[in-house]
């Protein structure tokens, strides 16, 4: 059901400040899908987009989320996620994020547990 609301749809709306919204992976799978997004500067949700992105609008403002909606009917940035998301995101990406990290925690040698 996701993946179809994902397929059938424009743009994802997301203007958080729950407290514990910490990462936002739905806009990941937002900019998967190339979809165009409307979020708030909440926590970490800034370093998910792309540098420079439109897509944030000021926290408990309802006259910037419409402003921006009418921008995003001429304004089509569902490209940019999507590149975004290939360059950042794919599994690929995590993979070798996760083996670089995994890699730092090896043990010095000659240091016997």
């Amino acid at each position: 059901m996701k993946r179809e609301l994902f397929e059938n749809h424009d743009c994802l709306c997301f203007p958080t400040s729950y407290s514990a919204e910490t990462f936002g992976l739905v806009l990941i799978e937002a900019m998967a899908f190339g979809l165009s997004i409307l979020t708030t500067a909440w926590r970490a949700i800034p370093e998910v987009l792309p540098p420079d992105s439109r897509s944030i609008v000021p926290l408990h403002s309802p006259s910037a989320i419409a402003a921006r909606f009418r921008e995003l009917a001429s304004e089509d940035d569902s490209a940019r996620h999507r590149a975004h998301f290939l360059s950042h995101f794919t599994s690929e990406h995590y993979l070798r994020n996760l083996s670089t990290a995994l890699l730092t925690l090896q043990e010095p040698a000659g240091h016997a547990r």
